[in-house]
């Protein structure tokens, strides 16, 4: 599936959309990344989303990996340690229950 292009410019369109402000964004973007800048992560967020990544680097590390043991390499011993025990597990529930449609 190809990726949807912007609409057609205009001499009727907005000067806003004219800018193609998600281009300005990523370029923007990529020139702090060179400059060797990076967002700082807020101080009190758990970071699911990094620690959904981290878990699926575990299974592809080592063909698979058990809810316990992940749980343990990553939050009780890893970077990750103000994840509870019940948030990892409606996690994990969570991820066991996607769909790919």
């Amino acid at each position: 599936m190809q990726a949807e292009r912007f609409a057609q410019l205009s001499k009727g369109t907005h000067p806003l959309d004219t800018l193609r402000l998600e281009t300005v964004q990523s370029v923007a973007a990529i020139r702090l990344l060179v400059k060797g800048w990076c967002e700082p992560p807020l101080p009190f967020s758990l970071h699911l989303s990094t620690l959904t990544h981290q878990v699926l680097a575990l299974i592809a590390q080592y063909g698979g990996v058990r809810p316990a043991r992940a749980f343990a390499v990553l939050c009780q011993s890893g970077r990750f340690r103000k994840v509870e025990p019940s948030v990892f597990a409606d996690s994990c529930a969570a991820w066991a229950v996607q769909t790919i449609d």
